[in-house]
């Protein structure tokens, strides 16, 4: 079977990185990509819906497509709006063969996601938390930012 590495053109309107990430791994799911990618990385909750259910369907050695996919989102009582985020994926022209370059990107701004509300959790804790906490505040913030980090660097095969 040829691997798609172009884009082609989508269904509807241009689809968002997550969006072609998520339909990457609907048609082909690469495990050692998706151990890379947290559910919370994607922005959208039920996107994350969706690919939490791929997630669980690798786990278990289930084969992954997408009616499979949407299979497995109706047998958990899915949201019907993750149910059209899978559809919306599904037909994005996802290229599969660039799955890890999606995932860097959509990795990639959960990392800036993170430093921004980090960023406004701490203003909000030097002006209302405990002396006593506010360490433990930093370094759960940095810790979660690092992490995060350190899967990106994975991701871009880049030495840390």
């Amino acid at each position: 079977m040829t691997t798609l590495t172009e884009q082609i053109d989508p269904v509807g309107p241009m689809p968002d990185v997550a969006q072609l990430l998520v339909g990457a791994f609907a048609w082909k799911a690469d495990p050692d990509v998706l151990t890379l990618v947290a559910d919370d990385d994607l922005a959208d909750p039920h996107l994350a819906t969706v690919l939490a259910a791929i997630r669980s369907m690798v786990s278990a050695d289930r084969t992954v497509t997408p009616q499979l996919v949407l299979d497995e989102l109706a047998r958990r009582g899915a949201h019907r709006a993750a149910m059209q985020e899978l559809i919306t994926a599904t037909t994005s022209g996802a290229a599969v063969g660039a799955v890890r370059e999606y995932a860097a990107a959509v990795v990639a701004a959960s990392l800036r996601r993170q430093i921004e509300s980090g960023g406004a959790a701490l203003t909000s804790a030097a002006d209302e938390a405990a002396e006593a906490d506010l360490p433990r505040i930093a370094s759960t913030i940095a810790q979660r930012c690092v992490s995060t980090a350190d899967r990106l660097t994975q991701l871009r095969g880049e030495t840390q």
